[in-house]
């Protein structure tokens, strides 16, 4: 049987970061609009493997400097969530933004491991391919 804990909430306005604070054995999570959620609340996920956020906003890039191994990333109308995040995610593979304005093309060079992009209604041109 396959261990892994994934955790899907939705539309949970009271769910604070102390609750994900619990999570220390997550591996995938999907978290919709959860406005009590911070930074802070990703400090003990340090086995987040795929993270889905939407409409989370108070949520930033620096949520990624505690998750050294996630390789799967859903972005969806994720302002708060700029380029310099992806210095953080050395190890992303598969990647979707959707509805991300403050990303743009500069920002994906770093990510040399990728080999699945999905983007929709985004800031880029395509000028991110030539890397």
């Amino acid at each position: 049987m396959n261990n892994t804990r994934v955790q899907y909430f939705t539309e949970l306005n009271n769910l604070t970061d102390e609750f994900l604070l619990t999570g220390i054995n997550l591996t995938k999570l999907n978290l919709q609009n959860c406005d009590h959620i911070t930074d802070n609340g990703f400090k003990n996920l340090n086995n987040l493997e795929e993270l889905t956020l939407t409409n989370c906003n108070n949520i930033t890039g620096d949520c990624f400097k505690y998750l050294p191994k996630l390789n799967d990333l859903v972005l969806i109308n994720s302002n708060n969530i700029t380029g310099d995040c992806f210095k953080y995610l050395s190890e992303l593979t598969e990647l979707t933004l959707i509805n991300c304005k403050n990303i743009k093309d500069e920002d994906l060079k770093c990510l040399i491991n990728l080999t699945r992009l999905n983007l929709k209604n985004i800031n880029i041109i395509g000028e991110c391919f030539k890397y």
